[in-house]
């Protein structure tokens, strides 16, 4: 089994090669990422958010598939305050790097793991093998035009 680290760094890598531009990348235990401030004693720090025009896939990954990863991603999205906030700091972001931009964003939540077969409804998945290979799952309710770009 891969750990939290490989499998967030062979999935940025995948994505490099497939054009995706990287926004935001923490990674395990490090410093770095965009972070979303709640309030005074909490804020989000996604483990990567990957961006090619016009969709933003915000990813959380574990070795393991985790529950926790997903409830986070549907915290964010849910809570229109913090949804926006993240659209904000994707926006600068996208603006700093000077990538085209279009007004309507597509966000889509991402999960990656190398263990576990856990799709899910409104997420992307993403499982990386022992060897490096990754394959993706488009859940229900996800754009299916993002395949074409995995």
């Amino acid at each position: 089994m891969l750990n939290e680290d490989n499998v967030l760094f062979l999935l940025k890598e995948f994505l490099l090669n497939k054009g995706w531009n990287i926004l935001s990348y923490k990674s395990p235990g490090g410093h770095g990422g965009i972070s979303i401030k709640i309030n005074n004693n909490q804020s989000f720090i996604l483990d990567m958010i990957a961006y090619l025009n016009p969709f933003v896939i915000c990813i959380e990954a574990k070795a393991k598939y985790s529950d926790r990863d997903r409830d986070k991603l549907n915290l964010i999205f849910s809570d229109v305050t913090i949804f926006e906030k993240l659209r904000n700091c994707c926006i600068a972001e996208i603006k700093k790097k000077n990538l085209p931009i279009i007004n309507n964003l597509v966000f889509i939540k991402a999960l990656a793991f190398s263990m576990g077969d856990n799709k899910q409804k409104g997420f992307i998945t993403f499982q990386v093998n022992k060897f490096g290979d990754i394959t993706s799952s488009i859940g229900e309710n996800v754009p299916i035009q993002v395949k074409n770009f995995l």
